[in-house]
């Protein structure tokens, strides 16, 4: 993994058990995101941490195809490379 899409997996992780309330270290990035205790609240909480940090404008349905913190990342980097270089 290149230094870029540690930092995207890194900020993931972060505002993930900072939402979710529990250990970073016991996130598993591939698991599905209800799996890993995200629901409707949680999943628009992290959507408006993602929108605020990199300055886009993701919508909570996205989280209905991309369905783990390692697809999301994958997405942000393929279609918001940009502003994921600049801002993380």
């Amino acid at each position: 993994m290149n230094e870029i899409n540690e930092s995207v997996m890194e900020f993931l992780l972060e505002m993930t058990a900072i939402i979710l309330e529990v250990d970073k270290d016991d996130i598993d990035e591939e698991a599905d995101l209800d799996e890993i205790g995200y629901e409707s609240m949680s999943v628009n909480r992290l959507c408006l941490a993602i929108n605020e940090k990199l300055d886009i404008s993701l919508t909570p349905a996205l989280f209905l195809s991309v369905t783990s913190l390692s697809a999301l990342a994958e997405y942000l980097l393929d279609n918001h490379f940009q502003n994921v270089d600049q801002k993380l």
